[in-house]
C-alpha cells in the first residue's frame, strides 16, 4: 500500500513544482541528524530540489545535509528540508521530495551552472 505525507495535504507534491525537474539518477549522502546518515539516491534534480529514494521514513519539513555527486569534479553539499514522501510497497522504502535552503546560496549556483553544463536550463 502505498501513503502519501505531505507538509501541506491541499497540494498534490507534482503540483508544487517551482522549477522543472530534470530525470537524473545520482548518488546522495544524507545526514539528518547528528549521529544519523543514510545514502540515497536521486530520480530527479531541479535547480531547487531533488526526489530521492532512501530506506526509511524521514518525515516531513525536516532538515537534512545533503553531499550530492554530480559527477567526479562536482560534489555538493547543501542543506535542504523534506516537503513530502510517499512509501513504497511494505520494506521501508521511501521516495522523497527535498526543497534545498533558498539561504545556502552558494551550492545553487554550482547545481544550476552544473545543469546548464548537462544541457538542461537551469
Amino acid at each position: 500500500m502505498n501513503t502519501t505525507e505531505n507538509s501541506d495535504d491541499s497540494l498534490n507534491p507534482w503540483e508544487r513544482r517551482i522549477a522543472p525537474r530534470y530525470r537524473r539518477e545520482l548518488v546522495v549522502g544524507m545526514e539528518f541528524s547528528s549521529s544519523q546518515f543514510c545514502q540515497s539516491h536521486s530520480i530527479n534534480i531541479s535547480a531547487t530540489g531533488l526526489r530521492l529514494v532512501v530506506d526509511q521514513a524521514l518525515g516531513c519539513k525536516r532538515p537534512v545535509h545533503l553531499t550530492l555527486c554530480l559527477d567526479e569534479e562536482n560534489v555538493i553539499e547543501i542543506d535542504a528540508k523534506t516537503v513530502w514522501q510517499e512509501r513504497l510497497g511494505s520494506l521501508g522504502t521511501h521516495i522523497v521530495g527535498v526543497a534545498f535552503d533558498q539561504q545556502d546560496e552558494a551550492p545553487q549556483r554550482r547545481i544550476r551552472s552544473w545543469l546548464k553544463a548537462q544541457g538542461y536550463a537551469a
